[in-house]
């Protein structure tokens, strides 16, 4: 390769050159040093514009399934006015929980939507399109929790959708069911953010037994036998 582009070269160099012995020899003076366009910077796009990612999908029930994290850098203008305001209306999002998790206004208000998908439908959709959406503090606040999603019963039958948001450092979660079925997922970060999510479907009919997470190295983080 370095052969070959010395070659390269040479000929070039040639090119130019040998006319110009032809000629006689011209004294212009002194070139101006050639000056690079002014580029302005490129602005971080990852900062920029909203970013998306799927957590997990399949089949369930005969239904496909799906839950997708999306981050918003700006709260997007539309959004419920009443999320945004300070003081205790500050304290909802569009699902009714704790947009601040109960503090103060955050300085850089993010938004991060968490989005179900049941056989094409989105839970909780009668909301509006902001349904499943909490005011955050930017790419790095900390959320964690976990819960049942369904089309009816507020996760409580049907076709569920297990959806958990566990602690930093959480690779891997399981969940078994009554009977001893063992179903396991990944734990899916969103680019460019500490957020980070886990979903595993549960069959109509079907009860859980636990939900475990563990560590990159197999170790146990949590145990949670309380779901239904």
């Amino acid at each position: 390769m370095t052969a070959a582009a010395g070659i390269l070269v040479a000929g070039v160099t040639a090119a130019v050159v040998l006319p110009l012995l032809n000629e006689p020899a011209q004294d212009d003076g002194p070139r101006p040093a050639a000056s690079s366009p002014s580029v302005p910077p490129v602005p971080d796009a990852s900062e920029a514009t909203e970013r998306s990612r799927v957590v997990s999908s399949g089949d369930i029930d005969g239904k496909e399934w799906s839950v997708t994290l999306t981050f918003h850098p700006e709260v997007p203008d539309d959004f419920p006015s009443a999320d945004t305001a300070v003081g205790d209306t500050a304290d909802r999002d569009a699902d009714g929980g704790s947009g601040f998790g109960g503090g103060s206004r955050p300085e850089d208000l993010s938004l991060l939507c968490r989005r179900v998908f049941i056989g094409g439908v989105q839970v909780d959709h009668q909301a509006g399109r902001w349904a499943g959406c909490s005011v955050v503090d930017g790419e790095a606040d900390s959320v964690q929790g976990a819960g049942l999603h369904s089309l009816s019963g507020k996760g409580l039958s049907g076709t569920r959708i297990f959806v958990g948001n566990p602690a930093s450092g959480t690779v891997t979660a399981r969940l078994t069911l009554d009977g001893g079925a063992v179903r396991t997922a990944q734990v899916v970060t969103l680019p460019g953010t500490s957020y980070r999510a886990f979903a595993l479907p549960v069959a109509e009919g079907e009860t859980i037994a636990s939900v475990d997470t563990f560590d990159g190295q197999g170790n146990r983080l949590t145990h949670e036998a309380y779901w239904d």
